[in-house]
């Protein structure tokens, strides 16, 4: 089907320059696992029975909708077949991100979070916080967060920054026909932000990470576990903490403006917040989207307290994928 349909175009080795080109865009190298590898067979297919225009790219790909989903699941797995390279983690596991849970598969992608917390025995803040996150390799990634942060207190408003952190990931193992990624990271948080107005920690602090990611069907599971590790005990704090987070998501289609709901859970040290989410995308491309949610406390840290609920959206690029959808 391949020699059939696609090589005319895409070339007989994959590599998009076949001897006598028939379309103007220059096809995508399927031999490039940096580009392919990064994709999820929904993606793939969409574009293969819809045609190029289905997510925003050229309409001189054209649609074959008249082969059946079981062709198409062959046709892709010999496309998947020219990245020689295995190490490459599956473009399936790439699953949507969450408002709390670590992703586990590695990313290219800048987002800006908006967000704001009240609650009873705290006076409302705003923080700002904006990442940008790069591949190293077939399987690292290195992330740095710059956050901004305001409080009124007493009829004034302060506002600073807050404590960057930078994040190194790894993937430990990705089993794609399980549906399954396991990562390993250390994130570091330094003290630049005001630990007297609750922007920052006071002291360098270290977490150590765990991120699991599973694929049931139309759901996507998704977790972490951390440690975090403060180089400068104060006195009063527990000598021990560690924080979960796990959300599940589905995507109501596969289109790339479709939209995404799921719940999740979070906690450090025996406190416990759910918190319901959302993501819908902005552009065919896929390269644009929003999402948010609000983190409710259910058992705060102190009993006496309560808690703070935390309501965040953001805007997430997907700076490898074509920004405006082809004419």
């Amino acid at each position: 089907m391949y020699q059939e349909w696609c090589a005319v175009c895409h070339g007989e080795d994959g590599r998009g320059r076949p001897p006598e080109p028939r379309v103007k865009t220059v096809p995508m190298d399927f031999t490039d696992c940096r580009l392919t590898t990064a994709e999820t067979d929904a993606d793939w297919s969409l574009v293969t029975t819809h045609g190029g225009t289905a997510a925003g790219r050229s309409s001189e790909m054209p649609g074959f909708e008249m082969l059946p989903a079981s062709a198409i699941r062959e046709v892709l797995r010999h496309v998947r077949s020219f990245c020689a390279d295995g190490r490459w983690p599956n473009g399936n596991l790439n699953f949507p991100r969450s408002l709390i849970a670590v992703k586990a598969f590695p990313e290219n992608e800048v987002i800006v979070g908006i967000g704001m917390s009240r609650g009873r025995e705290t006076n409302p803040r705003g923080h700002l916080d904006v990442s940008y996150a790069t591949r190293i390799g077939r399987r690292g990634q290195f992330e740095i967060t710059l956050p901004a942060h305001t409080v009124r207190f007493v009829g004034r408003r302060t506002t600073g920054i807050g404590d960057i952190a930078l994040e190194g990931k790894y993937v430990l193992r990705d089993v794609a026909q399980r549906g399954a990624i396991v990562s390993a990271g250390l994130e570091a948080r330094f003290p630049t932000g005001s630990a007297r107005w609750q922007f920052g920690e006071g002291t360098a602090e270290f977490e150590p990470f765990l991120a699991v990611g599973v694929a049931r069907g139309d759901w996507f599971f998704q977790g972490d576990i951390r440690a975090l590790v403060p180089v400068t005990r104060f006195p009063g704090e527990p000598v021990h903490y560690t924080a979960f987070s796990v959300s599940a998501l589905r995507p109501l289609t596969i289109w790339p403006t479709a939209w995404t709901f799921g719940l999740g859970a979070t906690g450090v040290d025996g406190s416990l917040s759910i918190a319901p989410e959302f993501l819908k995308g902005l552009t065919r491309t896929g390269s644009l989207s929003v999402g948010g949610g609000v983190e409710i406390p259910i058992r705060p840290v102190q009993p006496a307290l309560y808690g703070t609920t935390r309501w965040s959206t953001y805007l997430l690029w997907d700076y490898m994928e074509p920004l405006r959808a082809r004419p």
